[in-house]
């Protein structure tokens, strides 16, 4: 059960990787900026 959880936590962090280097790779900077002040706007509220 818990080897479970960990493999899909790594799955999760792996996935999340792929998508900022792809990212990153597009140059779409702007958008992850966006991004995150959104993340720190919400936090904020």
């Amino acid at each position: 059960m818990i080897a479970l959880l960990v493999s899909a936590i790594q799955l999760a962090l792996r996935i999340a990787r792929l998508l900022t280097e792809l990212l990153v790779e597009l140059g779409d900077l702007s958008l992850l900026r966006f991004y995150l002040m959104a993340a720190n706007g919400s936090a904020a509220a």
